[in-house]
């Protein structure tokens, strides 16, 4: 078990997070 790919895994998913939230803060009108 390598613990820098679970760092890397865990990084992706708050990046994704972090843009899924910025979508619904600002919609594009």
């Amino acid at each position: 078990m390598k613990l820098t790919n679970a760092l890397e895994d865990l990084y992706m998913i708050v990046d994704t997070m972090n843009t899924i939230i910025q979508d619904v803060i600002r919609p594009n009108n």
